[in-house]
This record gives structure tokens, C-alpha cells and sequence, in this order.
């Protein structure tokens, strides 16, 4: 959900600042890849890529839902006024809940902008590495 707001936020900024970027969230599902390489051998890990091989997308056609989203244009025909700030899942624009797009949701997605940028300043001028360091030790991370 958090994608979502984080891209309707963006969008929000650059329609406003009259920019033919669209920004949209994506869930391909779930695609299989390589990185079960890095499982320990296992019965789990046995499990885990049958399953995988019988009910992932391989990674083409989890790469063709990236695409569609990616590929959308912005001429600001109706329909692509819709597709701005869109939630592709599975490769087909998804309907948002009411409570994302609803008031609740709104200052959600605006917290979220406000705490994301403040923690990308906050590394930008510290950076992360440090950061990370003294979080670990501390069990406490903010920015």
C-alpha cells in the first residue's frame, strides 16, 4: 500500500508542476527468479521452487507486467488521465479502496511523502551507512 501512496503522492506533485511524467505502482505477483540459489539446501527449499515453477510467473512475464505500466503514455486523453497514478497488479490496472483514496488514505499518502523525503534529506546530508551502524546497536532507527 505504501507503493501506491508513495506514487500517487509523486504524481500529485508532478501534475501540479504541469510534468508529462506519470508515475504508477506495480505488483507483478509472484515471479519466480534465481534467488532461491541462496536458500540452504533443503526440504523447504525443495518445497518452495515446486511450487514456484507450478504457480509463478517466470521472470517474462512478470518483466511484461513492469512494461505495461511502464509504457503507458501521458497525452492527457481521458483514459490516460486515469492511468496516471495507476495500481497495476497482475498486469491490469487495479481499483483502489476507499480508504486509500479516501480522507484517511489522503493523509496517510501525505505523512508518508513528508517522512519519506525527510528521511532521503536526512541521509543525503549524513549518509546511510553511519546510520545503519547506529541504528543496529541501538535497536532504534528514525530520521
Amino acid at each position: 500500500m505504501f507503493n501506491v501512496w508513495f506514487a500517487r503522492a509523486l504524481q500529485n506533485r508532478l501534475t501540479a508542476a504541469n510534468s508529462n511524467i506519470v508515475v504508477n505502482s506495480v505488483a507483478p505477483g509472484f515471479v519466480y527468479t534465481s534467488f532461491d540459489e541462496k536458500l540452504p539446501e533443503n526440504d523447504l527449499k525443495a518445497k518452495f521452487i515446486e511450487l514456484a515453477k507450478e504457480k509463478a510467473y517466470t521472470m517474462e512475464e512478470g518483466g511484461r507486467f513492469l512494461l505495461q505500466a511502464a509504457l503507458q503514455s501521458a497525452d492527457n486523453s481521458e483514459k490516460e488521465k486515469s492511468l496516471k497514478a495507476a495500481f497495476f497488479n497482475y498486469g491490469q490496472v487495479s481499483e483502489l479502496s476507499e480508504f486509500a483514496k479516501g480522507d484517511v488514505g489522503q493523509k496517510v499518502q501525505e505523512k508518508l511523502w513528508v517522512s519519506v523525503n525527510r528521511c532521503c534529506d536526512h541521509f543525503c546530508r549524513h549518509g546511510l551507512t553511519g546510520e545503519i551502524a547506529k541504528s543496529n546497536s541501538s535497536r532504534q532507527w528514525t530520521c
